[in-house]
């Protein structure tokens, strides 16, 4: 074993040690929401958790449409697929008013969007939702697949609990990672080539053993001096990306005992996490917080049952007379002895209190489905209406405090996941030449662009900044029947603008600056021209009067002859 392998070997042992905490919450979601989720969490870590699937641990399945509601609404709400969700935009608002820099930015935006609507981008987020609402963590590849601009460009895949450990920079962002994956023999001489495995990999192969599973590890990690590594191998890229074999001790192997190194400009894993605290390497979700309801209802939902059964199906005292008495409907006993209408009773009489049994599973149903947010969820799905008779401002400040309620989530979840992506995005399409086939207007070379985000939770969020704006209207305009002038202090364009910004109004919906100050200057040239008219006409009206009037008194004519009347 070479000795870079060795420090990898030894990292990894390390990292997996940081993440056993969080191995005990993963089972018990992977046991109670979601079984097809969560790998090598048993201890038997050559077996594939997909082929242990257990569902029978979960009595109630509130829970998992809870999960199922949250990730729906998550996927729906931020990334859907039918609606665009994201724009490349001028970082002023004022460039995008230049007209080369508005078409480039549409001609960026329609190209992308064919390109993710044409990968497994869709496929793949909704995975990661999963993750991030379940397990707490969710890392997610995009790498290069090379298939031009308006194919496949980018191959996204997901990863699930217990597969991966990660690591932070000194920026607490995840810089490193590790993949755990169990290879057949088959598997692994066709990948990396027969003289790069291990001998034990060639024997079982040789043998006919293609099945024999083997662990092998890839590693995603600066490409620094931490490790005695020969940077070169990875063409002196930024971060190297390197399998090895796990526990490989063959001292036959020559070289450095890697299976596979490659490099990477940029790290090419994007990993969201719901929530940190400090310095937290893993996430904690939903699910976590819910876990200690989630287990009470397994429990009272099991005696709820025992108790029915007991009502219904009670255990009997049967009178010796009757051999295997038979209690099916209709089913007909014979009684040896002498006959007694107590032959067959219940053993004992039960009163179990089921009415408020029920109301307790549905109190605690409740609250999980409120720690997954379904209300926000169910409700932005119906339109934003009550399940109650509620007037509309009720309604639009219940949907108000539950965006604030998931607005930090949302906050991290763009930082972490969603502009990280689009923008590792737009740097393969860089690479792929889409710059050179459109080339960035000057005005953007210098003052740069960046990625806005129009999805409907996305909305929701900047439509809270609407109501400081409508009060502060509603202040103006009720002050100003006292005091006219202070209506003088506010930039009512500007306001409106925000206002409609704030809404969800972008594009070409509102007229720019210039257009809006041409009409309202032109209508006001057009109101001078016609009271200047009518003035006119007035006062020719009134010459007119007063000159007929002269004409029938001698005094008026002598007043208007000696200038006393004009």
């Amino acid at each position: 074993m070479s000795k870079a392998l060795e420090q990898m070997q030894e990292k990894y042992d390390y990292l997996l040690s940081k993440r056993k905490a969080y191995d005990s919450n993963y089972s018990d979601v992977k046991k109670y929401i979601t079984p097809d989720r969560g790998r090598y969490l048993s201890g038997d870590s050559k077996s594939d958790a997909s082929s242990n699937l257990d569902y029978s641990q979960i009595t109630n399945s509130r829970q998992c449409m809870a999960s199922t509601i949250f990730v729906s609404g998550l996927q729906s709400g931020t990334t859907p697929k039918t609606t665009p969700w994201f724009e490349y935009v001028a970082p002023d608002i004022e460039l995008m008013k230049i007209p080369r820099v508005a078409q480039w930015c549409k001609e960026i935006n329609t190209i992308t969007r064919k390109q993710t609507f044409a990968s497994n981008f869709y496929d793949t987020s909704y995975n990661v939702y999963w993750e991030l609402g379940n397990m707490g963590t969710a890392p997610m590849s995009l790498v290069d697949n090379n298939s031009g601009i308006y194919g496949s460009l980018v191959n996204c895949r997901s990863y699930t609990a217990g597969e991966y450990v990660l690591d932070l920079n000194s920026n607490l962002q995840v810089d490193t990672f590790y993949f755990i994956q169990f290879m057949t023999a088959r598997q692994m001489v066709e990948h990396f080539g027969i003289d790069k495995v291990s001998s034990t990999v060639k024997d079982a192969y040789k043998d006919n053993n293609h099945s024999d599973t083997f662990k092998v590890i890839q590693a995603i990690e600066p490409n620094d001096e931490r490790i005695d590594f020969n940077r070169s191998l990875t063409g002196n890229r930024a971060f190297r990306s390197v399998y090895f074999e796990a526990d490989n001790n063959d001292s036959n192997n020559k070289g450095d005992g890697f299976l596979r190194v490659r490099g990477f400009e940029e790290f090419p894993i994007i990993c969201p996490r719901y929530r940190t605290t400090s310095d937290d390497i893993y996430g904690t979700s939903p699910a976590f917080m819910a876990m200690p309801d989630i287990k009470m209802l397994q429990s009272l939902e099991l005696e709820f049952l025992k108790a029915l059964k007991k009502v219904i199906s009670p255990p009997l005292s049967v009178n010796q007379g009757i051999h295997k008495p038979n209690i099916a409907p209709g089913a007909i006993n014979y009684n040896t002895g002498v006959y007694n209408e107590d032959a067959i009773k219940p053993l004992f009489q039960i009163n179990p209190d089921l009415q408020n049994m029920f109301h307790k599973i549905k109190e605690v149903e409740e609250k999980i489905k409120e720690i997954f947010h379904n209300d926000l969820f169910l409700r932005m799905s119906s339109g934003g209406a009550a399940t109650k008779r509620m007037t509309v401002p009720e309604v639009q400040l219940l949907n108000d405090e539950r965006i604030r309620i998931i607005s930090p989530t949302l906050d991290k979840f763009h930082y972490e996941f969603l502009k990280p992506a689009m923008r590792r995005w737009l740097i393969i399409n860089e690479r792929n030449g889409l710059f050179e086939r459109f080339p960035i207007p000057p005005e953007l070379l210098e003052a740069g662009f960046t990625v806005d985000f129009t999805s409907s939770l996305m909305q929701a969020q900047k439509a809270l900044e609407s109501v400081p704006i409508e009060r502060g209207a509603s202040f103006f305009t009720n002050l100003a029947a006292v005091a006219p002038e202070v209506v003088k202090l506010v930039n009512w364009e500007e306001t409106a603008r925000e206002y409609a910004h704030s809404i969800g109004f972008r594009g070409k919906v509102l007229k720019s600056h210039e257009e809006f100050t041409s009409e309202v200057q032109a209508e006001a040239e057009q109101v001078a021209a016609v009271n200047q008219a009518a003035a006119l006409r007035e006062g020719a009206e009134t010459a007119k009067v007063m000159n007929e009037a002269a004409q029938d008194n001698p005094m008026l004519e002598n007043a208007y002859t000696n200038g006393v009347l004009m």
